[in-house]
């Protein structure tokens, strides 16, 4: 879902705890493993950005999103297998260790 929440504080305080919970885990997963990425919200969803490349994340009304660059995603098809995963989206109703283990790797392909 998109939101008009002018920052990622101000849309993380507008989901519910439990959705807060997973949310803030795929944000402190960005800011550790990608820390030059400038954060803001874009698309009706929290972003960061490193130089022109893109990382985001959503909470949709039955899933999370997870977004990285098409090529980046590609990178780690292997892994994703058994995932839903789209050109740059990896979709998912749960944040297991070993997905967050994936898209902490993901995200450290943003690191300067």
């Amino acid at each position: 879902m998109q939101s008009k929440a002018p920052t990622i504080e101000a849309y993380l305080a507008s989901v519910d705890k439990n959705t807060r919970a997973i949310l803030r885990q795929l944000d402190a997963c960005i800011r550790k493993h990608a820390p030059a990425a400038v954060g803001g919200m874009a698309y009706g969803m929290p972003t960061y950005v490193v130089g022109e490349r893109i990382l985001g994340f959503n909470a949709q009304k039955h899933y999370f999103s997870f977004y990285a660059d098409p090529e980046v995603v590609a990178e780690f098809k292997a892994d994703l297998a058994g995932y839903s995963v789209g050109k740059s989206c990896i979709r998912f109703r749960a944040l297991t260790p070993e997905l967050l283990r994936i898209l902490e790797k993901i995200a450290g392909r943003y690191a300067l």
